[in-house]
């Protein structure tokens, strides 16, 4: 971190970056390789600029922690550390600009070469900073194709001599054979030749010098625990030219650490005789457990309830119970308390089981490192590290050494942190925790060594009483997967077994575990977000309607494409249905000819009944149609949602054709395009067909002037009904400032209240319309009505009778003469929607609707005169509407 100071030194002139351009972006970017560094690193840095308001300093990296830094980074910083894939992202968002960049430390992103290639000259420094432990060949790379003229410091001597790409010779010889070997090759140097020799210790330097002076061997002898004026002295000698009759030779200790000293501690190996299971029984099956720690967001420890294998369940959850009956029992008698005398004074690992007494009760452990007169202990029975006093610590005795440890460890398959970090961060371990912590969960083993179990999937269950049957209602790896703290890990279990292959045992009922399809997950609506963007792609009834995401739905389209490109390629006799049976997901040929993933309902002799896990509906297919799913299409949730419109219900015993008819047009345009809706979630119940939930939802189209609640829309048209306590009304009715009243629904127009009169009638429109969007108002004794159709198009005539009844007039001044192109119109607004306002507007051509099956013929002027003015208006080629690209849904020619 030597970078640090004089970085934020240049960072508090601000006069040295005043022609840079005015942005809220970083001067100085710091990329590290780990969320931990970051951190680290960050607080680091606030502490030296603590009290310097504009200083600003932030950190920005995955798991879970740059969410909550938008807002700042879009205000800026001076300095921004960020580990190199969080700052793609935020590159990618533009919620970082490198515009005003001027040091960059440690990593050059592929986005800041572009800017140095195509940045103006300015006079602003461009510095760049690489930190390394070693000296390798992508930082020599580097070096020499954006260093143009580097200042390269290094301070270890080992990585000097990497770097100055000296020949090393290694000469391999027993420990007491390395004095001959070293006058050996000291009798082979040159005379006037430079020979430095380092030794790891301060001792072994001077039991070198003893052995070389009485080898007659000259030596400048240089190391830590002399003075500073010694060692300057030492340094001048060995500068002097060097004595031709003889070698000049320096022996001196390492100053620097060991290249490495930082490997990783773990063996990555499994020895066959340490890391057998513990309980042969627990190798294979499922498991129902209690989380009693969460260590981090993958690795928790589990306390073991039930475990089930072919077809036999043991009962473990009594098992605690009786173990500490046993222990309470034993150490009840002050006689059996005997001190546990078996340890030593130092950091090593005792490896001999014990008891402790804390709060009342007795707890069963392993010593470990002890801290000055405390033993930093592990519970096995509760999976929990804790300081114990060793005047705690008590004998075992031996019945109780067989009893196996009432807590396991154990790890979720298939995630791991995301950026490609060795360590979660905090916010997913929270997460873990929330999620996890004290639970009853169940999972499937896949692995066992040594007293670990690896479990895939690992869920939560909920018993449904009316159904009787019991759903999976939470999957731990989807919710820390969906939340954005872990990646998915696909090769996790494939590595495992290769460890372990030849070494540990795995059943072969895990090898023959069901393939990846079997733990895909149905996309889910969070309660956390109020609204949803959502598609409808399948519905039977306004009971039953399956929803898309919108977030999802261009990586389906993605996906579904590269899918189907893959089994064009694959040959038919590589497919493999083998295997598969009622609620199995696996691939599917449909009527259309494409591949879906899909799940199966049914096998019917050789017919399928298949229900299509991205959109919702059901076919009936052969099954030579079905395969397995790839690894590669299993990382998308399934998309369709089951949902059902929520606060209505059938106006009869059950839901009419008519009802799913309408509820369909109204969430799909005319083409039969998916319309893009909101929908909001109301309450949810178990699912019958896909993933855990059946949402009940509020539907409203938002592409109109005014959003359109569906249910609303459904009430009005009669078919459906308000369920009781909802906020829906039976009929539509306009308030009118005077008071009086209209009332409209989907195709009719019933009633009016004129000069205290009630007037009931009730004209059938030519097609269906919008009530919530229609305008009313009655004056002077008239009633004055806008409708807003439902669909785009031409209605023939106004009313679905062919004679327009006499109390019935149509406003002709809202229509256009079609004999110009330039023609005064007239136009009114939502505010005032009887109001006309005269204006001149071009009329673009006209063309004709690909929905109209036929274009109704120009009546001649003799015709027109001996129709009746409503003809005259409907039938002409032009419409009112088409004319001049108004709002088609306006049946007037209103804006609106």
């Amino acid at each position: 971190m030597a970078y640090l100071t004089p970085i934020l030194s240049a960072l508090m002139h601000p006069t040295t970056y005043a022609d840079l351009p005015t942005v809220n972006s970083p001067l100085a970017i710091v990329l590290v390789p780990s969320w931990i560094k970051a951190q680290t690193l960050y607080d680091i840095a606030s502490m030296f600029v603590s009290g310097l308001e504009k200083l600003r300093v932030m950190t920005v990296y995955g798991g879970g922690a740059e969410e909550t830094h938008y807002i700042s980074l879009i205000n800026g910083c001076e300095l921004l550390i960020a580990t190199p894939p969080c700052l793609t992202r935020m590159l990618d968002k533009r919620y970082v600009l490198l515009d005003r960049l001027s040091h960059l430390v440690r990593q050059l992103m592929k986005q800041y070469f572009h800017v140095l290639k195509n940045e103006e000259e300015r006079l602003a420094p461009q510095q760049i900073v690489i930190m390394s432990s070693q000296w390798c060949s992508p930082i020599e790379d580097f070096v020499k194709a954006f260093m143009l003229d580097p200042t390269i410091v290094i301070t270890s001597k080992f990585e000097s001599a990497v770097y100055g790409k000296i020949n090393q010779v290694p000469h391999m010889c027993k420990s007491n054979q390395r004095i001959r070997e070293i006058t050996n090759i000291i009798d082979g140097i040159s005379d006037g030749t430079k020979t430095m020799i380092f030794c790891s210790t301060v001792n072994k330097v001077l039991d070198l010098m003893r052995i070389l002076k009485a080898h007659s061997v000259f030596a400048i002898e240089c190391h830590s625990q002399m003075e500073l004026l010694t060692l300057e002295y030492k340094v001048q000698e060995w500068n002097e030219p060097s004595n031709k009759y003889g070698p000049k030779i320096m022996v001196k200790s390492l100053f620097s650490v060991y290249r490495r000293e930082h490997k990783c501690e773990q063996r990555h190996t499994i020895l066959c005789e340490v890391d057998a299971p513990v309980n042969d029984k627990l190798t294979a099956g499922e498991v129902k457990v209690r989380v009693v720690n969460v260590v981090d967001a993958s690795r928790y420890y589990v306390r073991v309830l039930e475990h089930r294998f072919d077809g036999t369940k043991e009962d473990h959850s009594t098992d605690c119970l009786v173990l500490l009956k046993e222990i309470t029992s034993w150490y009840s008698d002050n006689l059996n308390r005997v001190k546990y005398e078996n340890l030593v004074f130092v950091h090593v690992k005792v490896e001999n089981a014990n008891k402790t007494k804390q709060t009342g009760n007795y707890h069963y452990f392993f010593s470990s490192t002890l801290i000055y007169f405390k033993s930093l202990v592990h519970f096995v029975d509760e999976g929990r590290f804790e300081d114990v006093s060793m005047d705690k610590l008590f004998e075992l005795p031996p019945h109780l050494h067989t009893i196996p440890f009432q807590v396991m460890e154990a790890y979720i398959c298939r995630i791991r942190p995301v950026d490609k970090d060795e360590d979660w961060t905090v916010n997913a371990n929270t997460a873990a925790h929330e999620i996890v912590e004290g639970k009853v969960l169940e999972g499937r083993i896949v692995l066992c060594i040594g007293n670990t179990l690896w479990l895939d999937p690992l869920v939560e269950r909920q018993y449904l009483t009316e159904t009787k049957i019991w759903v999976n209602s939470m999957f731990v790896r989807t919710q820390l997967l969906r939340k954005g703290f872990a990646v998915d890990n696909p090769q996790h279990i494939q590595k495992l077994y290769e460890v372990c292959q030849g070494k540990i045992h795995i059943p072969d009922a895990n090898k023959k575990l069901q393939s990846p399809e079997e733990s895909v997950e149905t996309d889910e609506m969070s309660d956390s977000v109020d609204f949803h963007e959502v598609f409808v792609s399948e519905m039977d009834m306004p009971d039953l309607i399956f929803l898309q995401r919108n977030e999802g739905n261009k990586r389906m389209d993605v996906m579904l494409d590269d899918m189907n490109a893959k089994m064009e390629e694959l040959d038919p006799a590589k497919r493999d249905n083998s295997n598969l049976k009622a609620g199995s997901h696996c691939l599917a040929k449909l009527d259309d000819c494409r591949w879906y993933r899909v799940k199966i309902l049914q096998i019917i002799g050789n017919k399928v009944e298949v229900f299509c896990a991205d959109y919702g509906d059901k076919q009936l297919v052969d099954e030579n149609s079905l395969t397995r799913i790839c690894q590669e299409f299993t990382h998308l949730p399934f998309q369709a949602i089951e949902c059902q419109l929520a606060d209505v219900q059938p106006r009869g015993e059950e839901w009419v054709k008519e009802s799913g008819d309408a509820l369909w047009d109204m969430t799909h345009h005319v083409n039969e395009d998916k319309k893009r809706l909101v929908a909001k979630v109301v309450s949810k119940s178990p699912a019958m067909f896909a993933g855990r939930f059946k949402y009940a939802v509020e539907l409203y189209d938002t592409t109109t002037a005014d959003d359109v609640n569906l249910a609303q829309e459904l009430v009005w048209s009669g078919l459906a009904a308000p369920k009781e306590g909802s906020n829906l009304k039976d009929q539509k009715r306009h308030i009118t400032p005077d008071g009086e009243i209209l009332a409209i629904v989907t195709n009719t127009i019933q009633r009016a209240k004129v000069d205290g009169k009630v007037f009931a009638f009730n004209y059938s429109l030519y097609g269906k319309i919008v009530p919530s969007l229609c305008k009313s108002l009655v004056k002077s004794g008239e009633v004055l009505v806008s409708l807003r159709k439902a669909e785009k198009g031409r209605w023939k005539r106004l009313l679905r009778q062919e004679h327009r009844p006499q109390n019935l007039s149509i406003d002709f001044d809202r229509y256009i003469d079609t004999s110009s192109d330039n023609e005064e119109i007239a136009l009114c607004t939502d505010n005032e929607p009887f109001i006309l306002k005269k204006t001149f507007r071009s009329l673009p051509k006209f063309s004709r609707p690909a929905t109209l099956a036929e274009t109704p013929k120009l009546k001649s002027e003799s015709e027109t005169e001996t129709d009746s003015d409503e003809d005259n208006i409907y039938g002409a080629d032009f419409g009112p509407i088409d004319d001049y690209n108004a709002d088609p849904y306006d049946l007037f020619g209103c804006k609106g």
